[in-house]
């Protein structure tokens, strides 16, 4: 998988990246230093800021033989970046600069680390419920407010709590004693028919797409749903301001101090799965990976 827009720049030391001169076409860059490490951008979304990234690292005693060698190798003039350093190059070398090449992707490893982690959102979800409600910060005797809270609070029972419940049983269903295909695939929508169509000949290869299709799907969407739940309910609570309300017990600030804590954790976790899901579910979709 080549990805031509990237480009890949030549730097003595980490140092020489201005992250203050960094826009948003230039995150998919890659820099090599003199001593043979790689590194990458990302926007820390909290942070509001970019970040640099190792990549990965080339033992020294590689790194004056590949930088010696890239003098030396005559460079295609069709596959070369802007700087004049061409991806195949760095191949040749064992250097593979796309973080989302697909010889990487496990879709098992990403659900399963995925799942787990939804089991933990789960429990996390019913303590930030409990701990604003131990805060007593929106007394139920303000009805309005009340009501607004406790709908928040519905949707992410029903919504996410509930829905990670029936994903966790429904992926129980698919391990140990999964139904037809048919029966799956009547309820896909028609990339996954299609796609079934394709494979059909193979039945060890068709559970495992069916698997893989459903277990992505409703990853994706429950945790889209989840996105704007608990961004809602950050908005809802943030329009308090703690300092201000007076409050003497100490164990109902704290409550609310640690919900607040756990909201942006999770606002942050739920962020790194959604960003990380693309590229399985590009991964999947293609049958020759499977």
């Amino acid at each position: 998988m080549k990805k031509s827009k990237n480009r890949i720049i030549r730097i003595n030391e980490i140092s020489d990246i201005d992250t203050s001169k960094i826009s948003v076409y230039d995150l998919n860059n890659r820099y090599i230093d003199a001593l043979g490490n790689i590194f990458g951008l990302r926007y820390n979304r909290p942070a509001k800021k970019v970040e640099i990234i190792k990549l990965m690292r080339i033992h020294n005693e590689d790194a004056a033989h590949i930088r010696h060698e890239m003098i030396k190798k005559k460079i295609s003039e069709t596959e070369r970046d802007d700087n004049g350093i061409a991806y195949d190059e760095y191949r040749d070398y064992g250097i593979d600069l796309d973080e989302d090449s697909e010889d990487k992707i496990k879709p098992e490893d990403f659900i399963d680390k995925t799942l787990t982690m939804m089991q933990t959102h789960g429990e996390r979800l019913k303590g930030i419920i409990n701990n604003i409600n131990k805060s007593n910060i929106f007394p139920k005797e303000n009805k309005n407010i009340s009501i607004e809270l406790e709908d928040i609070f519905r949707s992410i029972e029903i919504d996410a709590v509930q829905r990670f419940e029936k994903i966790l049983t429904y992926q129980r269903e698919l391990t140990n004693y999964p139904r037809s295909v048919l029966h799956y695939q009547s309820k896909m929508d028609k990339q996954g028919r299609d796609i079934i169509d394709r494979i059909s000949a193979n039945s060890e290869k068709t559970m495992e797409f069916i698997y893989y299709y459903e277990m992505i799907n409703s990853i994706k969407d429950v945790y889209r749903h989840l996105q704007k739940l608990i961004g809602n309910l950050l908005n809802f609570i943030m329009e308090k301001d703690v300092d201000d309300i007076k409050i003497t017990n100490t164990f109902a600030r704290q409550s609310f101090q640690d919900a607040v804590t756990s909201i942006d954790n999770t606002i942050e976790e739920v962020e790194k799965i959604l960003e990380e899901i693309g590229p399985v579910e590009k991964f999947i979709i293609n049958p020759e990976n499977l």
